[in-house]
This record gives C-alpha cells, sequence and structure tokens, in this order.
C-alpha cells in the first residue's frame, strides 16, 4: 500500500505484493496518480510535495519529472533523517495501522486486507488528518530548537 496525506484527506492506493518500489514504479505511481490528483484538487502555489527519503523519491528520473509537471517539492538535502517528530504522515500511519489491527484483527488474503485498510480510512476523521498535517512548521520548529 502506497498513498498521501493532504490537508484534505488521506489518499491510498496499492499494488500487487512482491512489486519493488524503485525510480520506474514510483515515477509511474507519480504519473498516474498523485500529480493527477494534485491538479485537480489544487491550485499553483497551494501545496509542496513532502517525499520520505527513499531513493527511489529522489532518482533523477522523478526529480526530473516533478519539476516538468511544476511540482514543488521538498529537496532532500532540506530533509533531515533525524526528523521523524516532524513527519505527520508517520503518526498518521501509525494510527491508521493501530485501526486496521484493532481488536487483533488478522486477514486472511490480500483482499481482506485492502477492504478494511479502505474502510478504515473511509472512517478516518477528516480533522485527525489535518491534525497531522497542520502543524508541519510547529514540529520543525520545534525539532530545531531541541534537538539542534
Amino acid at each position: 500500500m502506497g498513498g498521501y496525506i493532504t490537508q484534505r484527506s488521506v489518499q491510498s492506493f496499492f499494488c500487487q505484493s512482491g512489486n519493488a518500489i524503485n525510480k520506474n514504479f514510483y515515477n509511474d505511481i507519480l504519473k498516474e496518480k498523485l500529480v493527477p490528483f494534485i491538479k485537480k484538487n489544487y491550485s499553483p502555489g497551494d501545496y509542496v510535495f513532502w517525499p520520505d527519503l527513499v531513493s527511489a523519491h529522489y532518482a533523477a528520473l522523478v526529480t526530473i519529472y516533478l519539476k516538468n509537471q511544476k511540482i514543488p517539492y521538498i529537496p532532500k538535502f532540506m530533509i533531515s533523517a533525524n526528523l521523524p517528530k516532524a513527519l505527520p504522515k508517520k503518526d498518521l500511519w501509525a494510527n491508521l495501522k493501530k485501526e486496521v489491527y484493532k481488536g487483533n484483527w488478522r486477514a486472511n488474503n490480500h483482499t481482506e486486507l485492502e477492504n478494511r485498510i479502505r474502510r478504515c480510512l473511509g472512517n478516518m476523521d477528516l480533522k485527525v488528518v489535518q491534525d497531522h498535517a497542520l502543524p508541519v512548521r510547529k514540529r520543525l520548529n520545534h525539532t530545531r530548537r531541541h534537538d539542534g
């Protein structure tokens, strides 16, 4: 499963198990999922894409595509590997995982798991999503002051 968080929602997508997330696969995901979503829902200057530090996210193929699509993103050199406290999606995915496996729930197959994840995402309160996405600047400033 992959996904992205916006201040308005959590978007998810599923891929076949065993697929390696290499630069080509990731670039295809951007082309098929993320960029069309951004262009449909956001005006230029209304967002910034913040990838993880995964090497595929910053492959030349990917960054060239983002630049050609005029998608502003946080450059790799500006992201410290030591900033997990500042990454709102980490908290959100942890909360999602907790909901999915609540009551020691277990999936019998991939389809059950995918359906459960979609149901939990669909039931997620938009306020929770916003609470995770909005305070990024505050979290970064706090991290900078205390971990500097």
